[in-house]
């Protein structure tokens, strides 16, 4: 970068101090060449160039046909922009009537360029804007892309910042905000979602229309719409996709991106989080814990790119407190920002991102982030810039310097007193001067890094007496003299003469004016004697006059030989632009190629793999349906033993049930004829009581045995009972068996999906089949030796009531 920086430089050197009208062919060819970073990079090395530019580019517009893509490209730095407006303001509104006529295509662009930047003071906004805005707003709804949007967006810096968006209609505002909620609802692209809400972020932070409109139903409809992607209404969703997709920029392969356009993406999700409301932003970090690790997982993870990872740190910055963070990420971060490596810190991050981040990371840390800022900024101030890296240094130092002044940071004894000493040795060297005024052949400009450096001392000298005089003080404000000193400070900074290099007071234009002919009227008056005189200033003037026509016919031979070039190589470029087309579009189908055949090996390999696993699975399988097959025709034998036993233990029991019956029906039956018996013979008795005393004594007794009898009957009755109880609940066991059946019938028709599980379960059952099975078989001997216990009880009775009645007999 920094050889094509000073490429440039030594281009446009070459271009102003021409003495004639140069050709600008080879400035546009070298730009096509350059990335759009060495702008920036060539406005800060030289910005001595800027205006002699300006004033070459401005002038080549009515000559060639490279004076307006060269303005464009050059505008994309706003230092140039600014400067463009400020000598020549109504060329932007010649650009907004030409493009919106359709009379020049390329207008359009140098417009977007014109607009991608707030206006400066004192330029009123062109009348012809909003035709401008619907004809982007139309090319978007035809061909809705990124690339249709980014116009929009770089336009919409412009409308925010310039309060233009009250001088626009509300019908296309109202047209702009519809179309561009359309596309974003219906675009399915990374940046195309992330540049359509990058720009309501940009006009929803509109801050003059706050400022002018203080009930909130005189808000706009399309402003109230675009808000609702920020507010309590959708400011939660919109979080969701800004964080998954700075998820898939920092993912390994950038989730189909570039590092270029992931840096890019990020960038944008970083003013898309600024745009959010606070308290949503808090509300969704309490919910999201899970993808907050996942972001900080993939930020810290090892192979990312340097700048994507400070982008991917910065957008965790904007989104969470700083203090939340690890300490070791902050620390990283803020070395890697104060790093040797200017050029691409400045290349990656905006001026804003650096700056935030110090002061978010030197507030929420310890020492060690003031320290190391302290020294980045007293070591680039110790040695004199001489190239574009320390230049670049000195840029980082003020802005980590206003960083460290927005984040109100306490210094420590330690840190004065180490930083104490450096400081005041630079005082001394307080204001500096340039090396040279002559700023041609040097890298830099001498004038403007003598000024930086006076405007980074300035600024350290007052952050060092803010800072010890309110720790010396103790308070939380200065004392009289000491704000008087800080005032006095700050006003010194604007006395500082401004030194100009001699390339910034040449005005190329000037060069090429033709020296006046030298006048001839005094001759009449000069003496014969000074005829000699006379002829050698003629003579002169005769030179002079051959030389300006020789030099205004090379100028007009130039400029017909290089619009003759321009004519017969446009169909010489076309070709060379669809052979580079082809020829690019030729290596990423071998990329392609490359790719789908890595791929394709990699799929044949796994379908290999998968092969080989499903001819296992397919063995297990069968093996497992054969086990299955097995084990279904063993319980169904073990079911089938099971329904056997079951039906004999019912028809034994049935029929013990039914003998017992009987036999106890025969008892009662007895025993009511033994009880009509015995009233006969209580009716005997009671004739022959007077006639045998003896009997009567013999038939109480009887009568006291007859009742323990029946109190024996009753027992047996009850011991009947409990065993009919006993039956049941054995029948009920059997249902919940036959239930246990069924439930492992429906399990083995799951059998192909859980062999492994079926096989347990059935050994699970078979083991509690035989336990049923020995458990009926326990339970049948016990009920028959019972009841062969009960037949032998029932007939020893019998036989004593049969004795019985024969001893009363």
């Amino acid at each position: 970068m920094v050889m094509m920086s000073d490429k440039l430089s030594r281009e446009v050197e070459r271009l102003v101090n021409a003495p004639y009208a140069p050709s600008l062919q080879d400035l546009y060819i070298l730009t096509r060449q350059l990335p759009l970073t060495v702008v920036c990079s060539w406005v800060s090395q030289k910005p001595c160039q800027v205006v002699p530019l300006v004033d070459v580019l401005v002038e080549g517009l009515t000559r060639s046909r490279f004076a307006l893509p060269l303005l464009t490209y050059f505008a994309l730095a706003q230092e140039f922009r600014d400067t463009l407006l400020q000598r020549y303001p109504y060329h932007l509104d010649q650009f907004l009537q030409q493009s919106t006529e359709g009379s020049e295509a390329e207008c359009l662009p140098a417009c977007v360029s014109l607009l991608s930047f707030p206006l400066p003071c004192g330029i009123i906004p062109p009348a012809s804007l909003a035709p401008l805005v619907m004809q982007m707003i139309e090319r978007m709804r035809v061909n809705p892309c990124a690339d249709t949007v980014r116009p929009l967006y770089l336009v919409s810096s412009c409308l925010q910042a310039s309060g233009v968006l009250f001088e626009l209609p509300l019908d296309v505002m109202t047209c702009f905000q519809t179309e561009l909620t359309k596309t974003l609802r219906n675009l399915e692209d990374h940046m195309g979602n992330l540049l359509c809400l990058a720009t309501f972020a940009r006009l929803g932070s509109c801050k003059s229309w706050n400022a002018e409109t203080e009930n909130a139903a005189d808000t706009p409809t399309w402003l109230q719409n675009i808000r609702h992607f920020f507010g309590p209404k959708r400011g939660l969703k919109t979080l969701d996709l800004v964080v998954l997709r700075v998820i898939l920029a920092c993912s390994s392969n950038y989730g189909n991106l570039t590092v270029q356009q992931s840096a890019e993406s990020i960038r944008f999700a970083i003013s898309i989080c600024d745009g959010v409301d606070k308290a949503q932003r808090e509300c969704w970090i309490e919910g999201n814990s899970i993808k907050l690790a996942k972001l900080l997982e993939k930020v810290t993870r090892d192979g990312i790119d340097h700048s994507v990872q400070i982008l991917g740190v910065s957008f965790l910055t904007s989104l969470v407190p700083a203090a939340s963070l690890p300490h070791e990420l902050k620390r990283v971060s803020l070395e890697s920002i104060l790093s040797n490596n200017a050029l691409a810190i400045m290349e990656a991050l905006p001026t804003h991102i650096i700056t935030r981040l110090v002061g978010a990371w030197t507030t929420s840390s310890d020492e060690y982030g003031l320290e190391i800022v302290l020294h980045y900024i007293t070591s680039t101030l110790s040695a004199r810039a001489t190239d574009i890296i320390d230049l670049t240094k000195l840029r980082i130092s003020k802005l980590a310097l206003d960083g460290l002044r927005s984040s109100d940071v306490q210094l420590a004894d330690t840190v004065s007193e180490k930083y104490g000493p450096t400081i005041y040795n630079l005082m001394e060297s307080f204001p500096r001067t340039p090396a040279g005024l002559d700023c041609n052949g040097n890298i830099v400009c001498p004038a403007s890094v003598s000024s930086l450096e006076n405007d980074l001392l300035s600024d350290l000298i007052l952050f060092w007496f803010e800072a010890t005089m309110l720790r010396n003080a103790q308070a939380q404000s200065l004392s009289p003299g000491s704000a008087g000193l800080i005032s006095f400070v700050t006003r010194s900074k604007l006395l500082l003469p401004e030194t100009k290099c001699t390339l910034s007071q040449v005005k190329p234009l000037e060069f090429r004016t033709t020296m006046p002919s030298l006048k001839t009227e005094g001759t009449a008056t000069v003496s014969r004697n000074d005829w000699r005189t006379g002829m050698r200033d003629m003579m002169a003037a005769n030179t002079q006059m051959a030389n300006d026509s020789i030099t205004r016919k090379i100028e007009d031979i130039c400029y017909d030989l290089e619009q003759r070039c321009g004519n017969i190589e446009a169909p010489l470029r076309a070709a060379e632009g669809e052979r580079d087309k082809y020829c690019l579009e030729a290596e990423q189908l071998k990329e392609q190629n490359h790719d789908l055949e890595y791929r394709l090996q990699q799929a044949s390999g796994t379908i290999a793999e998968l092969r080989v696993e499903m001819s296992r699975l397919e063995e297990h399988a069968n093996s497992a349906s054969h086990r299955g097959d097995e084990l279904s025709a063993c319980l169904a034998q073990a079911q089938n033993d099971l329904e056997e036993l079951q039906r004999t233990s019912q028809d034994t029991i049935s029929s013990e049930r039914e003998l017992s019956r009987t036999r106890e029906l025969g008892i009662i039956a007895s025993l009511t004829e033994k009880d009509e018996r015995l009233d006969e013979l209580q009716e005997e008795t009671k004739c022959q009581t007077e006639i045998n005393e003896d009997l009567r004594t013999k038939l109480a007794s009887a009568s006291k045995d007859n009742a323990s009898f029946l109190e024996e009957i009753a027992a047996v009755k009850s011991e009947a009972s409990i065993l009919q109880t006993y039956l049941e609940q054995n029948k009920a066991s059997l249902a919940q068996k036959d239930t246990a059946i069924e439930r492992l019938m429906n399990e083995k028709e799951s059998a192909d999906n859980s062999a492994k599980e079926l096989e347990k379960k059935l050994h699970e059952q078979a083991s509690e089949t035989e336990n049923l099975k020995a458990t009926l078989h326990d339970t049948t001997e016990k009920l028959r030796t019972e009841l062969e216990e009960f037949r032998r009880n029932s007939e020893i009775q019998s036989s004593r009531m049969a004795e019985e009645v024969s001893l009363f007999k």
